[in-house]
């Protein structure tokens, strides 16, 4: 299907299905990404999720960012929460402080600012970014 088309599609979709795909296709961008890595927070090498180090569901904002999403083992990711003292400092080894600061900055920003809304068509532009 041509990329047009395909954004045509993804037009007529609502924001809730939007955000479901663009999950799908941002996790998959993740994995493929980190794919030989180890686990940011154990370094195991083990099949990686997209683990995030601010929550997704607390953090909307940060929820498709790449520097906060990084490979995690599901140990970590799932029954460790996250691993976040060991993720953190995997993290700044492999983004460096000065990412590290952006990210709580924005966290910080949305702790303040309250509710974040997905907008439709950023939606749509991640969606055509990171679809494989």
């Amino acid at each position: 299907m041509s990329p047009e088309k395909y954004r045509k599609r993804l037009e007529k979709k609502d924001t809730k299905a939007l955000i479901k795909k663009a999950t799908e296709v941002f996790h998959r961008f993740i994995r493929e990404r980190d794919k030989g890595q180890p686990c940011i927070s154990c370094g195991q090498f083990k099949e990686l999720e997209a683990g995030h180090y601010y929550s997704a569901g607390k953090f909307r904002s940060l929820k498709f960012n790449p520097l906060n999403v990084n490979g995690q083992c599901k140990q970590c990711n799932g029954w460790l929460r996250g691993n976040l003292i060991f993720y953190g400092k995997g993290l700044m080894d492999k983004i460096g402080q000065k990412e590290l600061d952006k990210l709580h900055v924005i966290a910080g920003m949305e702790r303040q600012a309250g509710h974040y809304k997905f907008d439709r068509m950023a939606l749509i532009e991640l969606i055509m970014k990171y679809k494989q």
